[in-house]
């Protein structure tokens, strides 16, 4: 994911919550630092982070796999939005499951907070690997 976050998207950051509820409010997630960042390749940090670097940043486009990789918590996500309002646009990238890009002015997302459904659950959960069974002989 992180490979192909950099080279579709053309990310320069790239920060990761390995284990949280998708309706966690972002700003309470990895709290508790999780060793396993540190082993991650090509990984800038966690969500705490990316917060931190937010408040250093003038223009940002925050990119993710799948809605629910941000949150599913639609106030949560609005009140994220407010508090920083460098953050421009956020690109869903869902192109390993529909072929899809969906782009969120948020601007204008703040002003018609019901077009965010897009943050709102998911219809149905994406597999993004499988463990294929081992070969008997």
């Amino acid at each position: 994911m992180i490979t192909g976050l950099k080279n579709r998207s053309s990310v320069k950051y790239i920060y990761v919550t390995v284990s949280c509820n998708a309706k966690t409010p972002i700003n309470r997630r990895d709290l508790k630092k999780n060793m396993i960042i540190g082993e991650l390749s090509g990984v800038n940090g966690d969500a705490q982070d990316l917060i931190k670097e937010l408040a250093k940043m003038s223009k940002v486009c925050l990119v993710v796999i799948d809605s629910a990789g941000l949150t599913t918590n639609m106030s949560d996500l609005e009140s994220f939005i407010r508090e920083h309002r460098n953050i421009e646009k956020i690109i869903i990238d869902t192109l390993a499951h529909d072929n899809q890009v969906n782009v969120v002015e948020c601007a204008e997302e703040i002003v018609k907070p019901k077009s965010l459904f897009k943050f709102d659950g998911r219809e149905e959960l994406f597999h993004r690997s499988k463990m294929l069974p081992t070969p008997t002989s």
